[in-house]
């Protein structure tokens, strides 16, 4: 299970404070969950992935790890799995699909990272339902995506409440934006940035720091 640098950045950056049970939405091969996992040693935590697949990959990696009686999969859709009505939860945190498909698109890859299964719409409206009334969702998206997240947001009674702008370099363009989401709107929203490499296309020394207690996933999984 390689950690990509979505992944690593949002869930690194997730402030999931105290939260006692966490829900990660398609989580694909689990690498968010076990990211939660790692860092709230108290918390529960859910896997939603409705890929069948990529649910039994998951699966695996959760019983391979130390917290596996922490983790929980469910192979099912958002939209089923909300129907639920199970719990909700005091974090919430998703690397959401956000191209959309051509027809000559791999349906692998149509599955994998498109909104054909999950629209922000969808994704904002089932993670409002699921959220806490105290509760944050962390979403990490491509900085061109974020203004369609944000009209997603404000359609359901979701606010910002603390934004991480993601360059590639110091000064270069915003690549990608984790931003947290609360019921309640803030007085002033959290401003934080981030680059991931220095000029010498080594890790920045921020990113290295932020990183670097979930490095062990990337290297056992």
């Amino acid at each position: 299970m390689k950690i990509g640098t979505d992944a690593m950045l949002m869930g690194s950056l997730a402030q999931p404070v105290d939260a006692q049970n966490i829900l990660d939405i398609g989580t694909g091969t689990g690498v968010l969950a076990l990211m939660m996992a790692q860092q709230c040693p108290h918390a529960i935590i859910d896997a939603v992935e409705p890929d069948s697949i990529m649910a039994v990959r998951a699966a695996e990696n959760f019983e391979n790890s130390t917290w596996d009686y922490r983790l929980t999969l469910y192979n099912e859709a958002l939209q089923e799995y909300t129907n639920l009505g199970i719990i909700h939860y005091e974090y919430i945190l998703c690397n959401p699909p956000y191209f959309e498909p051509s027809p000559t698109t791999r349906p692998d890859r149509i599955n994998a990272r498109s909104t054909v299964t999950l629209t922000f719409d969808e994704l904002m409206a089932y993670g409002e339902q699921l959220l806490d009334a105290q509760g944050k969702m962390g979403v990490i998206v491509p900085e061109g995506e974020y203004e369609k997240l944000l009209v997603a947001a404000q359609k359901v009674g979701l606010h910002p409440v603390r934004q991480v702008l993601i360059s590639s370099f110091e000064n270069s363009p915003v690549i990608r934006r984790v931003t947290e989401f609360a019921k309640k709107a803030p007085v002033e929203v959290e401003q934080d940035s981030l680059f991931i490499y220095n000029e010498d296309k080594t890790w920045s020394e921020k990113y290295t720091v932020l990183t670097a207690e979930f490095h062990n996933l990337d290297k056992e999984a």
